[in-house]
């Protein structure tokens, strides 16, 4: 008997990264939950599998330290207390483009 498949969440699908792995994940096949910036919560209660983080703050991050802080520390420290991932896969946006 097959096992079902391990789906995959992606926090910051609507990015450049983001964009990018959703589409990949797609098209191996995965079952892919993506919500929206701000609607994270939707998450709790669900099987999310593997998390995949592309969350993070790029134009003026130099400028706006407590914003970045946020987008790549505290968003995330919440998200792996509620939800319980198989594995993390962290890809920062901020050092991509730095």
């Amino acid at each position: 008997m097959t096992q079902p498949a391990v789906p995959a969440t992606v926090i910051g699908a609507s990015g450049y990264v983001g964009t990018a792995l959703l589409q990949a994940l797609q098209l191996k096949g995965r079952s892919v939950l993506a919500p929206a910036r701000g609607r994270e919560h939707e998450l709790e209660g669900l099987e999310v599998g593997d998390l995949f983080y592309c969350a993070g703050l790029t134009a003026d991050y130099a400028s706006h330290p407590a914003a970045t802080a946020e987008a790549h520390i505290g968003l995330l420290g919440r998200l792996l207390e509620r939800l319980r991932p198989r594995r993390v896969v962290y890809l920062s946006s901020t050092r991509l483009f730095d």
